[in-house]
């Protein structure tokens, strides 16, 4: 009933209700829809039931209400103090879930084209990576970045370049790891177009058109079947990218 209006003109028409939330947030639900309580207890039976039917890591979007609202008792807040937890929009939340109980690892981190340090060290320690792969990485980014001072413009990105560098031999001692990371690139870049994602088809049918003369479709059938083998790879081992 409140979708969509002004709060001074929600205080007019329903002044009770909105002295009642206002006092009590997190447990009093707007008239006709749900407390941030009642759609965490909601979103947590839901969590429930997935965790009790999957192993391995969990993606889930969710509305940031009701993540607050299931965040709340996590934490050991007030019902009425769920506007404290950072939940932005395209905010991600991670928790892990050991022993019976969840623990919040980090709250509401915004994606950003370039890890942070903390998050380069996490993602080494993921995979385990060695002291000299670590080593070796930060040597590489400071080759890399001294290699990119005397380059005027356009300016280099040098914490991307940095990080990139880092991580580079993330998935050393694991077969063929270059090569792979490279097919998977050149997959990635022939599943978007321009800053869309699309269809591997759709994006080889744009570029057909462009093939005037008989070398140049050879070229685009090339690329096509290269990119049609690195998807049919794919799909076959690891399911579906689109």
């Amino acid at each position: 009933m409140w979708e969509g209006l002004l709060y001074a003109d929600i205080r007019v028409r329903w002044p009770e209700a909105y002295a009642a939330r206002g006092a009590h947030l997190g447990a009093v639900p707007p008239p006709g829809g749900e407390s941030f309580s009642a759609s965490g207890a909601r979103l947590g039976g839901c969590i429930r039931g997935i965790l009790a039917r999957t192993e391995g890591d969990i993606a889930l979007i969710s509305h940031a209400g009701a993540g607050r609202g299931w965040l709340a008792p996590l934490l050991g807040l007030n019902p009425d103090d769920v506007l404290s937890i950072r939940q932005p929009w395209g905010g991600i939340s991670e928790l892990t879930w050991s022993r019976g109980r969840f623990t919040v690892d980090c709250l509401g981190l915004q994606p950003d084209p370039v890890p942070p340090p903390f998050l380069l060290e996490a993602l080494l320690d993921r995979q385990e990576a060695p002291p000299a792969v670590r080593t070796h990485g930060e040597a590489v980014a400071r080759t890399a970045l001294a290699l990119a001072d005397p380059i005027p413009e356009p300016p280099v990105d040098r914490p991307l370049l940095e990080a990139a560098c880092r991580l580079h031999d993330i998935a050393k001692g694991s077969p063929d790891h270059a090569r792979r990371g490279a097919r998977l690139l050149y997959l990635a870049d022939k599943l978007v177009q321009g800053s869309e994602p699309t269809c591997l088809e759709a994006r080889f049918a744009a570029s057909l058109k462009k093939c005037e003369t008989p070398s140049a479709r050879a070229a685009w059938e090339r690329r096509y079947r290269a990119a049609r083998d690195i998807l049919d790879e794919y799909q076959l081992n690891w399911g579906q990218t689109q």
